[in-house]
């Protein structure tokens, strides 16, 4: 990734320094998000066995976060390192799980080696061309049960911001 590309995604992605009106967007689709998550906790017996999950494009956390909120292992993948240093589990007493990993990887070249049960690919997927998109749609279909994914379009504000910071041609 361009060091410009890098420069707009630690401008775009959960900039807590700023009053940003994207941030009601980002809101309401997490809000979303959590009530389509399913609890990664599998009871057998007296035991549980907690479910893993893979956040790509993790950015800050805020996606990573809440599926550790709801007790599954996470893999958190950005391809910037600055971002994913800021990645953190939730600050309260837990037990020996939910366990965070993080991967610093370009998830157009990121090696799926084990099954997940669940993916999420949130704000990510509209930087990948038509053939990388379908080519990770290809392997994780190989490796989860449910994948979680939004693609903004050219009317998003999203679009409109890559406009305005001259990111993204009209």
């Amino acid at each position: 990734m361009s060091d410009e590309m890098q420069a707009y995604h630690r401008e775009w992605w959960e900039n807590p320094e700023r009053r940003d009106p994207r941030a009601m967007v980002f809101k309401r689709l997490n809000s979303y998000l959590r009530g389509r998550i399913p609890g990664g906790v599998y009871f057998i017996g007296e035991g549980t066995l907690p479910l893993k999950a893979l956040d790509l494009g993790c950015g800050r956390g805020t996606i990573t976060r809440m599926l550790m909120s709801l007790w599954y292992n996470v893999t958190a993948v950005d391809v910037d390192p600055v971002l994913l240093s800021q990645v953190h589990a939730p600050a309260r007493n837990m037990p020996p799980y939910p366990r965070l990993m993080k991967s610093q990887a370009d998830i157009r070249k990121f090696e799926l080696v084990e099954d997940y049960d669940i993916v999420t690919c949130i704000e990510t997927a509209q930087n990948l061309t038509g053939d990388e998109l379908k080519s990770l749609l290809y392997r994780l279909w190989c490796h989860t049960r449910l994948l979680l994914i939004n693609i903004s379009n050219s009317r998003s504000i999203y679009s409109a911001w890559l406009r305005l910071m001259g990111w993204q041609k009209s």
